[in-house]
Protein backbone atom coordinates (compact mmCIF):
# COMPACT_ATOMS: atom_id res chain seq x y z
CA UNK A 1 0.00 0.00 0.00
CA UNK A 2 1.67 3.28 -1.13
CA UNK A 3 0.34 5.77 1.31
CA UNK A 4 1.04 3.31 4.80
CA UNK A 5 4.65 1.67 5.72
CA UNK A 6 6.72 0.83 8.88
CA UNK A 7 9.07 3.20 10.08
CA UNK A 8 12.48 2.14 11.53
CA UNK A 9 12.06 0.76 15.37
CA UNK A 10 8.29 1.10 14.64
CA UNK A 11 6.03 -1.97 14.98
CA UNK A 12 2.49 -0.97 13.01
CA UNK A 13 2.06 0.57 9.87
CA UNK A 14 1.56 4.24 9.77
CA UNK A 15 -0.93 5.96 7.20
CA UNK A 16 -0.68 9.14 5.71
CA UNK A 17 -3.47 11.18 6.84
CA UNK A 18 -4.79 15.30 6.70
CA UNK A 19 -7.57 14.94 9.31
CA UNK A 20 -8.95 17.81 11.33
CA UNK A 21 -8.09 17.55 15.01
CA UNK A 22 -9.88 19.51 17.49
CA UNK A 23 -8.08 20.24 20.72
CA UNK A 24 -9.17 22.22 23.57
CA UNK A 25 -7.55 25.60 22.52
CA UNK A 26 -6.28 24.66 19.11
CA UNK A 27 -6.84 23.25 16.13
CA UNK A 28 -4.43 21.05 14.44
CA UNK A 29 -3.67 18.67 11.31
CA UNK A 30 -3.02 14.86 11.20
CA UNK A 31 0.09 14.10 9.07
CA UNK A 32 0.27 10.31 10.12
CA UNK A 33 -1.29 7.83 12.09
CA UNK A 34 -1.09 4.17 13.31
CA UNK A 35 -3.34 1.52 15.65
CA UNK A 36 -1.17 3.00 18.54
CA UNK A 37 -0.39 6.46 17.67
CA UNK A 38 -0.85 9.88 15.52
CA UNK A 39 1.59 12.76 14.69
CA UNK A 40 -0.15 16.23 13.88
CA UNK A 41 1.19 19.52 13.59
CA UNK A 42 -0.71 22.58 15.34
CA UNK A 43 0.12 25.84 16.51
CA UNK A 44 3.18 26.80 18.79
CA UNK A 45 1.26 27.30 22.20
CA UNK A 46 -1.37 24.95 21.64
CA UNK A 47 -0.55 22.51 24.53
CA UNK A 48 1.01 24.34 27.14
CA UNK A 49 2.12 22.20 29.92
CA UNK A 50 0.08 19.04 28.97
CA UNK A 51 1.12 15.44 28.84
CA UNK A 52 -2.10 13.88 28.52
CA UNK A 53 -3.75 15.65 25.41
CA UNK A 54 -7.63 15.01 24.55
CA UNK A 55 -9.29 15.72 21.35
CA UNK A 56 -11.53 14.95 18.56
CA UNK A 57 -10.90 13.36 15.08
CA UNK A 58 -13.86 14.09 13.05
CA UNK A 59 -14.12 12.05 9.50
CA UNK A 60 -16.01 9.37 7.14
CA UNK A 61 -16.10 5.76 7.97
CA UNK A 62 -16.04 3.84 4.47
CA UNK A 63 -19.68 3.76 4.41
CA UNK A 64 -19.64 7.44 4.00
CA UNK A 65 -21.10 7.74 7.82
CA UNK A 66 -19.70 10.80 9.61
CA UNK A 67 -17.88 9.59 12.94
CA UNK A 68 -15.90 11.07 15.92
CA UNK A 69 -13.31 9.49 17.42
CA UNK A 70 -12.63 11.34 21.02
CA UNK A 71 -9.23 10.64 21.95
CA UNK A 72 -6.82 10.91 24.99
CA UNK A 73 -2.90 10.33 23.92
CA UNK A 74 0.27 11.04 25.96
CA UNK A 75 2.34 13.45 24.13
CA UNK A 76 5.82 11.38 23.23
CA UNK A 77 7.88 14.09 21.02
CA UNK A 78 7.59 17.94 20.30
CA UNK A 79 9.14 19.12 17.00
CA UNK A 80 9.13 22.88 16.63
CA UNK A 81 8.17 23.60 12.76
CA UNK A 82 8.93 27.01 12.39
CA UNK A 83 8.17 30.26 14.97
CA UNK A 84 4.26 29.16 14.76
CA UNK A 85 4.14 25.75 14.62
CA UNK A 86 4.83 22.66 16.13
CA UNK A 87 4.33 18.82 15.27
CA UNK A 88 3.13 16.20 18.46
CA UNK A 89 3.81 12.64 18.35
CA UNK A 90 1.58 11.17 20.96
CA UNK A 91 0.41 7.28 22.00
CA UNK A 92 -2.86 6.85 21.97
CA UNK A 93 -4.78 5.46 25.67
CA UNK A 94 -8.31 6.18 25.40
CA UNK A 95 -9.86 6.08 22.36
CA UNK A 96 -14.17 6.27 21.66
CA UNK A 97 -15.85 6.19 18.45
CA UNK A 98 -19.17 7.29 18.08
CA UNK A 99 -21.28 8.73 15.48
CA UNK A 100 -21.60 12.40 14.62
CA UNK A 101 -24.33 14.93 13.51
CA UNK A 102 -23.60 16.03 10.08
CA UNK A 103 -21.47 19.05 9.72
CA UNK A 104 -19.48 17.99 12.36
CA UNK A 105 -19.96 19.07 15.50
Amino acid sequence: MSDANILPGRQEQRFASNLSIALAQATGVSRNVSASGIYFETEAGALGDSKILRFAIDFRNPQGMPVRMRCAARVVRIEPLGSERIGVAARFEEMIVERAEEGGT
